[in-house]
């Protein structure tokens, strides 16, 4: 197992890319000013922190002759994470459930406070900085996912939300049996391997966990690799597709968790925090992929759709061959 200095650079390094396919081409414009959406309402509350945030050490003790739960039973953690108003007691619950991926959930839950808190200052103030042309109902959208935001996270203490805690984290997640926290960084290493067969069993580590929160950290990198004459391409059955073109499928990696199983309503984070900071906002991930990657145009987001399809029957079929790149 590597050392915690090695996950905090290498791990935080491809963790720290959350909804990583939704973000996945800033050249184009998915934070692009586009028509809001209905206002959609946000119901939170913050609760005060109560104990410190740390992995439990007497939940579920692993027991070396007996194998990991499915990674498939975080169909509950996926849905307290995306219904909870409170992530640290989210985290603190999920920590007790490391044979199903609560050391995973939880360090999402961190990451997802620590960019919500560090990376974004205008959501510390007591009011949302509203754009003048923005219109009632805009405001209204705003407003709400300000407030859902801040309460989500208010319980965090600031040193909860460090590099640090996540090297805690991630470096216990495999002493407690966590069968999801490995695989991002496992991902990375043998995903780069030259032997095919070593790159291709990562790959279907991923896909028998059907995760939609591990596949939201992924996104693409799950094919990315090189090509010989030089450049980075998302590969599908042997073939490459250049990230300097803009492919369909690099797009549809961001709808991808959404048809697994993760909310991608105006709960998304990648929905909320702009609506919160610069009042675009939408009712869906669909909806926004649309008007942007998709550029408004309706032969690329049939084909995006398309790719959406072919991607999720792979992972569904546990078809790890798809994913790999060519030697």
């Amino acid at each position: 197992m590597r050392n915690p200095s090695t996950i905090r650079i290498i791990g935080l390094a491809i963790l720290a890319s959350g909804a990583a396919a939704a973000t996945l081409a800033v050249g184009s414009g998915i934070w692009s000013r586009s028509a809001p959406a209905e206002p959609t309402a946000f119901q939170a509350q913050p609760s005060a922190r109560t104990r410190p945030l740390a992995v439990d050490h007497t939940a579920q003790p692993v027991d070396a002759a007996r194998p990991p739960e499915s990674p498939r039973r975080t169909a509950s953690l996926v849905r307290a994470f995306a219904t909870t108003l409170d992530l640290r007691s989210f985290s603190l619950s999920a920590l007790k459930q490391p044979r199903s991926g609560g050391v995973f959930y939880a360090a999402q839950a961190v990451r997802w406070c620590a960019h919500v808190r560090g990376g974004h200052p205008d959501l510390q103030a007591p009011q949302p900085a509203t754009p003048p042309e923005a219109g009632p109902r805009q405001q209204m959208a705003q407003l709400q996912a300000f407030q859902y935001l801040q309460a989500r996270c208010a319980s965090f203490a600031d040193d909860e939300l460090t590099a640090q805690r996540l090297d805690t984290l991630y470096g216990e997640a495999d002493t407690q049996g966590d069968p999801l926290a490995k695989l991002p960084l496992r991902l990375h290493w043998e995903g780069r391997s030259p032997d095919p067969a070593l790159r291709e069993a990562a790959v279907a580590a991923v896909l028998a966990t059907a995760d939609p929160w591990l596949f939201e950290d992924i996104g693409w990198r799950l094919s990315l690799g090189a090509m010989k004459q030089g450049g980075m391409a998302v590969w599908f059955d042997g073939q490459p597709y250049p990230l300097s073109e803009d492919p369909a499928i690099a797009a549809a990696y961001s709808l991808v968790p959404c048809r697994l199983g993760l909310p991608c309503d105006a709960t998304d984070l990648t929905l909320a925090l702009p609506c919160a900071v610069e009042a675009e906002c939408f009712t869906s991930r669909e909806e926004k992929l649309r008007r942007t990657l998709g550029r408004d145009d309706p032969a690329r987001w049939a084909e995006i759709l398309q790719w959406t399809d072919r991607i999720v029957a792979a992972i569904r079929t546990g078809r790890a061959s798809a994913f790999s790149r060519r030697s």
